[in-house]
């Protein structure tokens, strides 16, 4: 914090709604579909960005899906897990999808159930992305984003009539070819290792597939055959086969991943790799934990 000024200030309210715009967290495939905001910064400045959730009436509110408000003023009992990130773009035509898969400019660590949560950061000029989310996807609720900035800015709204470019991967010529592989997490089979936290981590079980030197693009879902009350936290690691195995499996670090581990029913990773061999490893986030899943491994190629 600088101490500068925070004199300009712009804000926006937003829903999420099931079947829209509710597309949870960065590791669900449907995270694109949240709703969008533009933030033009006209100069190099410090930006104080809040995201509100806002009450809504007993119509509106979903309470199977949100926590109950249990103080009026606590700013830890109420809504729904939250989180906001944002991505630095040279202007407003873009791919979306490839943005979205690098390291944002800023965003939360973690998604939070706090009433608002705040980001403070230093902003260059130019258009930032902004994306609210919330954890699970389909999860419906109203927020407030507000922004104070020590420079000029202009917030608005992605127009929803003018879809981004995450269409776009769909619209380059080649075919989508899908793999599944079937497995389960077992105590007695010794393979429920649970996350890269643990040292039983190497007992996962793990699935090898190849990508050609005409694949664009890989994605890679995992999803659990549970009860969606009585999910684990799951994610995956995919790692690099060298050829000369000069360096075992788990002494590398993996070439990409789906963390943190979600209680969710699905996680996925859109991935760009090199042509290779490759492992990808599922797991649940903590050891001994029973569940059977499915991965999917779409690889897109040219034609």
């Amino acid at each position: 914090h600088t101490g500068s000024l925070l004199s300009y200030t712009q804000q926006i309210n937003g829903s999420w709604i099931n079947g829209q715009n509710a597309g949870g967290s960065r590791n669900n495939v449907s995270f694109p579909e949240n709703p969008k905001f533009w933030l033009r910064v006209r100069m190099q400045s410090e930006v104080y960005l809040t995201l509100m959730q806002r009450p809504r009436d007993k119509i509106g509110s979903s309470n199977n899906s949100s926590r109950t408000l249990q103080h009026g003023t606590s700013n830890h009992t109420t809504g729904t897990a939250i989180g906001l990130h944002i991505w630095k773009v040279k202007n407003r035509h873009f791919n979306l999808q490839k943005t979205i898969l690098t390291t944002p400019v800023v965003g939360t660590s973690s998604h939070s159930y706090d009433r608002q949560l705040q980001l403070r950061c230093e902003l260059s000029p130019g258009y930032h992305l902004l994306i609210p989310s919330t954890f699970l996807r389909d999860i419906e609720g109203d927020f407030l984003l507000r922004v104070l900035s020590s420079g000029p800015i202009t917030l608005s709204e992605v127009s929803s009539n003018k879809p981004l470019e995450q269409e776009s991967e769909d619209k380059m010529p080649g075919v989508w070819e899908t793999l599944e592989f079937k497995g389960q997490w077992k105590k007695s089979n010794r393979n429920a290792g649970g996350s890269r936290n643990f040292p039983s981590y190497h007992l996962n079980p793990r699935f090898s597939f190849r990508v050609s030197t005409n694949t664009e693009v890989v994605k890679i879902t995992l999803r659990q055959h549970n009860q969606e009350n009585a999910c684990h936290a799951i994610g995956f690691h995919v790692y690099l086969v060298l050829v000369d195995g000069s360096l075992p499996l788990f002494s590398q670090e993996p070439c990409a991943s789906c963390v943190p581990h979600s209680h969710t029913l699905e996680v996925c990773k859109i991935c760009h790799l090199a042509p290779g061999q490759y492992v990808v490893v599922p797991s649940t986030y903590l050891p001994d934990q029973e569940c059977k899943f499915s991965i999917f491994i779409s690889t897109k190629t040219e034609r």
